[in-house]
């Protein structure tokens, strides 16, 4: 689901922050990279600015997931778009992201992407959400996962403005909690109905 606009606010002020003069980029425009968290962690935050006419140079970090979710299982995704083309993409089974690989190509101005997602064991994903398009037409982008979400889609759908080639950038976040195994069936010995046992028992 996307979010609302009462609960966009409520998330608002995590998403932003304050990007200050002499930032060092992991990568450099117009050229292949590959950016990965190291094993356990996720991603937090995503930093891009745009760089001439037809290209993105970013910062990422990493943060460590919650108390008692193990990272496992990690494995890449294949190139998910084409040139030109909407970017939607999702970690399958509850993954979450570790990593983007992506290429360029200066023939079509634009980039092909791939993901890493990694399984968080016996947790599952949950109150998944959508956010707003965060950046404008080569304008910042710049996004900070809340604590206790994690970062399971990455959507970007291309535009051509203005003589310059981008794309708009929009998340999906999800939280992760650990699916409580039933209450143990008790054998109903007493001749009560079943109704009647279960007060019994609950003490109610």
């Amino acid at each position: 689901m996307y979010l609302n606009r009462n609960s966009w606010l409520l998330l608002v002020i995590s998403f932003f922050v304050v990007v200050t003069g002499g930032v060092t980029w992991l990568t450099n425009s117009y050229s292949d990279w590959t950016l990965e968290c190291p094993h356990g962690k996720v991603i937090k935050t995503l930093v891009s600015t745009f760089v001439g006419n037809k290209d993105r140079q970013w910062n990422f970090t990493c943060s460590d997931t919650a108390p008692r979710v193990n990272l496992t299982d990690c494995e890449w995704s294949g190139y998910i778009n084409e040139f030109r083309t909407h970017l939607y993409f999702q970690c399958p089974n509850d993954g979450v992201i570790s990593g983007v690989s992506t290429y360029f190509d200066s023939n079509q101005s634009d980039r092909r992407f791939k993901f890493l997602c990694c399984s968080p064991g016996d947790y599952v994903s949950h109150a998944c959400v959508y956010t707003p398009v965060m950046n404008f037409n080569t304008m910042l982008l710049n996004v900070r996962v809340p604590d206790n979400w994690y970062l399971r889609g990455f959507n970007a759908d291309y535009q051509y403005k203005l003589s310059a080639y981008d794309r708009l950038y929009y998340f999906n976040l999800c939280r992760l909690d650990r699916i409580l195994p039933p209450p143990e069936c008790v054998e109903n010995t007493s001749g009560k109905n079943i109704t009647e046992y279960n007060t019994t028992v609950n003490g109610i």
